[in-house]
C-alpha cells in the first residue's frame, strides 16, 4: 500500500509541477509581469490523506506588491468600478517601463525649447508617469478590471494536455 502511495504521490507531484508551469506561461501570455514575483511566487501543495488525494494551487507571500496580498486576487478575480490608489499604480507605471516612447518623444520636444525653460528629463518623466497612472485610475473607476483567471487557465490547459476533461 506504502509503495501505491507513493506512486500516487509522485504522479500527483508531476501534475502539480505542470500546472505551475502552465500558470506561469498565462501570466507571461497576458503579460501579467510587471516585477516576476508573481510568476515566481506560484506553488503547489500535495496532500494525500486516507481517502483523499489533491492539489492545492496558490500564490505564495512573495507575490505581493507593495506589501498588498490583494493584487495577485485583483489579476485573478478582477476588481469592480473604484477609484484605486493612484501611488501605487504610479509605481507599477514605472516598473512596467510603459511610457519609455513617450518619454522620448517629449524629451526630442524639450530639446528645441530655450534651455532655460527646457524641463529636466525627471521632470517629464514624472509628468508622464503621473499622468498614465491617472489615466489608469479613472478608467478603473469606471470598469473596473476584467478577471484574469490564471490559475484556473493554468489547471485547464494541465488537464487538457493530460487529456482529461473538466
Amino acid at each position: 500500500m506504502e509503495r501505491v502511495k507513493r506512486h500516487l504521490e509522485e504522479e500527483l507531484r508531476q501534475i502539480a509541477n505542470k500546472i505551475r508551469i502552465n500558470a506561469i506561461k498565462v501570466i507571461d501570455r497576458e503579460k501579467m509581469v510587471v516585477t516576476g514575483h508573481l510568476r515566481n511566487s506560484i506553488q503547489t501543495k500535495i496532500t494525500i490523506k486516507e481517502n483523499d488525494a489533491y492539489i492545492t494551487v496558490y500564490v505564495a507571500e512573495g507575490g505581493r506588491i507593495k506589501g498588498s496580498t490583494k493584487y495577485p486576487k485583483f489579476l485573478h478575480e478582477g476588481i469592480e468600478p473604484h477609484m484605486p490608489p493612484v501611488d501605487a499604480i504610479k509605481e507599477w507605471v514605472r516598473k512596467k517601463g510603459i511610457i519609455k516612447n513617450d518619454i522620448e518623444s517629449a524629451w526630442t520636444k524639450a530639446q528645441s525649447m530655450k534651455r532655460s525653460k527646457r524641463p529636466k528629463k525627471q521632470d517629464l518623466i514624472d509628468k508622464k508617469i503621473s499622468q498614465t497612472a491617472w489615466a489608469i485610475a479613472i478608467n478603473m473607476k469606471k470598469h473596473g478590471r476584467k478577471p484574469t483567471p490564471f490559475l484556473d487557465l493554468a489547471v485547464k490547459m494541465t488537464f487538457n494536455q493530460l487529456g482529461v476533461r473538466s
